[in-house]
């Protein structure tokens, strides 16, 4: 029976690890893109139908960036017009919680959601972390060049976790927003 536990528990840590290689295209090189020299994170989610997209999706955006999720969130521009509307919002990254210990750090972006025919355009842009009364810009602290060693082979351990759940965030924002697009969203 020890064995078997061993060798799962063996499993789970290869799994984990390999689930955050530098090759693994979710958290990898090449994951953190820049744009004009921006940590841009940008997707193209498909509408499916959904006729009042804009509204469903600000609807949903309205709730999601105020606290208690957040810690404070605005909304910067909205256009009906434009099917357009951008949120500037600064919450907690929570690297670690126990009982005990509480590894976390605050995080700002800008959050812009456009409608285009038939896609919604999710843009995360902006960012920046303060942890430990330090201040960190994404770009010199998530990027490929910032947080991958120089060979290529593996993140370098200050910046990893800052990397990572950053891009859950935002893969977790748009798996939101695909949820009320096909109208399976639950609260």
């Amino acid at each position: 029976m020890k064995k078997i536990a061993a060798l799962l528990l063996c499993c789970a840590f290869g799994i984990a690890a390999m689930a955050q290689s530098v090759t693994d295209p979710k958290y990898g090189k090449g994951a953190v893109k820049e744009v004009n020299g921006i940590v841009t994170f940008q997707k193209s989610l498909d509408v499916q139908g959904n006729s009042d997209a804009y509204e469903s999706v600000l609807t949903w955006a309205k709730g999601r960036f105020n606290p208690p999720t957040v810690k404070t969130a605005k909304i910067a521009r909205e256009s009906k017009d434009d099917k357009a509307f951008t949120f500037i919002s600064n919450e907690m990254l929570v690297f670690k919680l126990t009982d005990f210990f509480s590894d976390e750090s605050e995080i700002s972006y800008t959050f812009r959601v456009s409608v285009e025919g038939n896609s919604v355009k999710v843009t995360m842009s902006d960012i920046a972390y303060r942890y430990d009364g330090r201040s960190f810009k994404a770009e010199d602290w998530i990027s490929d060049k910032e947080s991958i060693n120089k060979k290529g082979t593996k993140f370098i351990s200050t910046t990893k976790k800052f990397r990572i759940k950053t891009i859950d965030l935002y893969e977790d924002l748009c798996s939101q927003i695909s949820q009320v697009l096909d109208g399976t969203y639950m609260d």
